[in-house]
């Protein structure tokens, strides 16, 4: 994942920023943050599968 998804993911999920507020922060569209958070959500559903995976 891209550093940068993996920051705003950090902001967003585990720090509990609202996106309204990181989008004002970065300074970019509404639509930008929710593409971005969708990479990111892609990934860790992924990560979670592929550990699932692993572990069994």
């Amino acid at each position: 994942m891209p550093r940068g998804h993996a920051a705003l993911g950090r902001l967003v999920y585990l720090d509990g920023i609202p996106q309204r507020d990181v989008v004002r922060r970065l300074g970019v569209f509404e639509s930008t943050i929710c593409r971005w958070l969708k990479v990111v959500r892609t990934y860790l559903h992924g990560a979670a599968n592929a550990e699932e995976f692993i572990f069994r």
